[in-house]
C-alpha cells in the first residue's frame, strides 16, 4: 500500500478541552506518574489516540499512540521515548468522570507505577475540541477485492473567537493548504477527503481488472493528515 502523504504538524500551545465522550475531543491532562508531575495531550480519534506528554521539569515532549479496544474500559498507550529506546513505554488508565487513573511501565518487565491525572481547569487557556473524519472507497466497486483509497484527516480547532483563536484558525487554514481563504476545520477536511477521492480514481481510471487482481495492493492509497498539540 502507498503511503501518498502524511501531515503532522505540531502546535506549541498548551490548551485543554471539556468535550464530551464522543467520536474525537483533545484533553490538557495534568497528573503525575509516581511522584513525578507530568502534562500530557490526549487527542481521541473514534478508537485511537495519539498525542505527547512530558515531565514538567523537563518539557521535552514524548510521542505516543493507543487505543481503547484490546483492554475492556482502559486507554492503553504506548509511549516512545529515547531513554527506552527499543523498548516503549506503557500507560493503561481508565477515565471515571474527570478522573483518569491507571498504571505506567517503563518496559513490559518493568514494574508499574501508579498513574493519575484530571483535565486542566485553568480557564485562561484557549479551549481547544477534535474534529475527526475517516473514509473509504473502492476503486473498482464491482469487484469482490477491489483495491481501496483511505482518508483519515483530523485537527485541533479553537472554540473561542478571540485574537489568539483567531490566529490559530488562520495558522490551521494554512496548514491544510487554504492559504487565502479561511473556512471551519470540519469544511476544510471534507474537501481534502473528497479531493483526494477524485485524484485517486482518475489517476487509475484506465487500469486493467486483471493487474488490479494480481496485484491489489499496488492500486492502493492512503492518505493520514493530523494536526495535534504538543
Amino acid at each position: 500500500m502507498k503511503l501518498k502523504s502524511t501531515l503532522l504538524i505540531i502546535i506549541s500551545f498548551i490548551a485543554y478541552n471539556l468535550s464530551a465522550q464522543n467520536v474525537s475531543w483533545y484533553k490538557c491532562l495534568k497528573g503525575t506518574i509516581d511522584k513525578y508531575p507530568i502534562t500530557m495531550h490526549l487527542h481521541k480519534m473514534d478508537h485511537n489516540f495519539s498525542g505527547y506528554y512530558y515531565y514538567n521539569s523537563k518539557q521535552e515532549p514524548i510521542y505516543f499512540i493507543g487505543e481503547d479496544t484490546s483492554v475492556a474500559g482502559k486507554i492503553k498507550l504506548l509511549a516512545f521515548s529515547r531513554s527506552t529506546d527499543p523498548a516503549n513505554e506503557e500507560f493503561l488508565f481508565g477515565i471515571n468522570t474527570e478522573n483518569y487513573s491507571g498504571e505506567w511501565r517503563k518496559n513490559d518487565s518493568s514494574k508499574a507505577l501508579v498513574f493519575t491525572a484530571t483535565e486542566s481547569t485553568d480557564t485562561s487557556l484557549i479551549p481547544f475540541t477534535m474534529v475527526y473524519t475517516y473514509g473509504e472507497t473502492k476503486l473498482k466497486p464491482s469487484m469482490k477485492e477491489s483495491p481501496t483509497a483511505t482518508y483519515e484527516g483530523a485537527s485541533v480547532w479553537p472554540q473561542s473567537n478571540s485574537a489568539a483563536a483567531s490566529f490559530i484558525k488562520k495558522f490551521i487554514n494554512e496548514a491544510f493548504g487554504e492559504k487565502y481563504e479561511q473556512h471551519e476545520i470540519e469544511t476544510i477536511l471534507l474537501k481534502n477527503k473528497e479531493q483526494f477521492f477524485d485524484e485517486y480514481k482518475q489517476a487509475y481510471k484506465d487500469a486493467k481488472e486483471e493487474d488490479m487482481k494480481e496485484m491489489p495492493s499496488i492500486f492502493s492509497e492512503e492518505q493520514s493528515n493530523r494536526l495535534m498539540i504538543v
